[in-house]
């Protein structure tokens, strides 16, 4: 007995990407200038630019709703206009702003009286609740401030720098000691570049014979590792 094998043919079709889509789309709308998508929208093939979005300047609040008026300042006399809530919580004439507000409280006897009562910057009688000024405070260090550190590392000490050497110290008036020893032993004032070293590695020892003058930070590293270049001063 023989038998026959059927021959079926196959209806499965291979998929088309996407992209071979949206090429032959553009192929065939070439003539068109416009580009047709998958889904079927379309679009230009060159965009246009589109001009930055300008925002309008904002309109003054009518005059016919507005529930303030104007004042003319009693210090300056210009004329503003100050909104009735304000007007409200202000105690004696308004003021064009703050700087004549200052100005007008200055010249009222009732309140100069009364900052001059708590002041506490020699213009009138201190204020106790200020606390002890100079050496009667309880924090006085001797007017000496030190280094803030962290750990058991002891802060440098800084002192208020003596007139002729001004150009050493830090803005607020203060100086390194070791560094002021030094420039009081050599006569001069020391070069920002120049570096004070402590032989002990104590920044509270400042005694003259625990400390050398170095031209450089590379000269006192270079000294600590190979014990060259020589200090340029020491006792």
């Amino acid at each position: 007995m023989t038998t026959t094998k059927r021959h079926t043919t196959s209806t499965a079709t291979t998929p088309i990407s996407s992209s071979a889509v949206i090429t032959a789309a553009s192929s065939s709308a070439a003539g068109d200038g416009v580009l047709s998508m998958p889904n079927g929208s379309t679009q230009p093939n060159e965009s246009p630019s589109q001009p930055k979005r300008k925002y309008k300047p904002r309109k003054p609040y009518p005059a016919a709703k507005r529930t303030g008026k104007v004042i003319t300042c009693p210090i300056c006399g210009s004329q503003v206009y100050k909104p009735l809530a304000w007007l409200k919580k202000i105690q004696g004439d308004p003021t064009c702003g703050n700087v004549c507000r200052g100005i007008a409280r200055g010249r009222n006897p009732q309140i100069r009286a009364h900052l001059k009562r708590i002041s506490s910057n020699n213009v009138g009688v201190r204020n106790p609740k200020k606390g002890s000024p100079g050496a009667s405070n309880p924090a006085w260090k001797g007017g000496v401030t030190y280094f803030k550190t962290h750990g058991n590392y002891t802060g440098v000490k800084y002192i208020r720098c003596p007139v002729a050497y001004l150009s050493m110290a830090r803005k607020d008036g203060y100086v390194m000691e070791h560094r002021i020893l030094v420039a009081q032993a050599i006569g001069r004032c020391l070069l920002r570049v120049e570096v004070v070293h402590h032989k002990d590695h104590n920044p509270s020892n400042n005694q003259l014979d625990n400390l050398q003058l170095f031209a450089s930070n590379r000269d006192h590293k270079l000294f600590e590792h190979h014990g060259l270049p020589a200090p340029i001063w020491q006792l």
